[in-house]
């Protein structure tokens, strides 16, 4: 995929909805012209690591 601001057409490096973006102004420009909902970083499930999950290892000391 082209890193490219589908909005300005300048180099991208925040990811969102699917392409990339060069300021969080072109992504609202795109939502607001495709009419998407807000894109909202913090809002995004981050997987963990196997380690870090509380469960997977309970499950391996009993």
């Amino acid at each position: 995929m082209k890193k490219t601001d589908p909005i300005c057409g300048m180099k991208g490096h925040i990811k969102a909805h699917g392409h990339y973006f060069c300021s969080m102004n072109c992504i609202r420009k795109y939502e607001k012209k495709y009419k998407l909902k807000k894109y909202c970083p913090e809002c995004t499930i981050k997987p963990r690591k196997w380690y870090q999950e509380r469960l997977y290892i309970v499950s391996i000391i009993t």
